[in-house]
């Protein structure tokens, strides 16, 4: 899934999903990419959503994380992963 849907933005978070359907207790990784089109910005303060209905487990990430290129729409971005979350599901039925 996708935060945005990046094109005509110099800076966006996606939050990329290891699966969309999973059984109750079956762990699912959200990944939340940084793509960005400016020399410095400072990420420490991203707020992140909460996930009902999931156990959730923070998996630590390098700090030391180099940016890699990725293009999006024909538009290249420096993107940076800045936070890795284990999602279990603790119930059945549509989750969001």
């Amino acid at each position: 899934g996708a935060a945005s849907n990046g094109q005509g933005n110099n800076l966006f978070i996606r939050a990329h999903i290891s699966k969309s359907t999973a059984f109750l207790g079956e762990p699912v990784t959200v990944i939340y990419k940084v793509y960005n089109r400016y020399p410095m910005v400072n990420f420490s303060d991203v707020k992140i959503p909460s996930f009902n209905g999931f156990y959730t487990e923070e998996i630590a990430l390098d700090k030391n994380g180099k940016g890699v290129s990725e293009t999006v729409g024909g538009i290249q971005y420096t993107t940076l992963e800045i936070k890795r979350t284990l999602l279990i599901p603790q119930k059945t039925g549509k989750l969001e």
